[in-house]
């Protein structure tokens, strides 16, 4: 694997997250997360979702599509994605069903495909 430059992340905060992967990192106040460190993000964001879809839509009365999912069909979704300055954080990610993961990105995003 290749080494992170020392002033790539915070090496400090990320010490002091004590993630279990040595991947993850802490840079600039956000999180990026890795192996087991992302399996216990989703666990905690598919336990905050309740088995439905957390994403947003407009013209109901919810809010949200909350469509069922179970853990092999949930989807993470960045809010905002990892491109526009998003983290792996709670508050940074919903549960998301398919359908709703295919719209808001127009494309097919799944985690742990390559070129996703």
């Amino acid at each position: 694997m290749k080494r992170l430059h020392p002033t790539f992340f915070d090496r400090e905060a990320t010490a002091a997250a004590g993630f279990s992967d040595r991947r993850s990192y802490i840079r600039r106040g956000k999180r990026y997360l890795f192996g087991e460190d992302m399996k216990h993000l989703r666990a905690k964001v598919f336990e905050r979702s309740k088995g439905y879809c957390e994403q947003r839509v407009n013209g109901i009365l919810s809010g949200r599509c909350e469509r069922n999912i179970s853990w092999e069909t949930m989807e993470l979704d960045h809010q905002p994605s990892l491109a526009q300055g998003g983290d792996d954080s709670m508050e940074g990610t919903v549960a998301s069903c398919r359908r709703c993961h295919l719209q808001r990105h127009g494309r097919n995003v799944r985690f742990g495909e390559k070129g996703a």
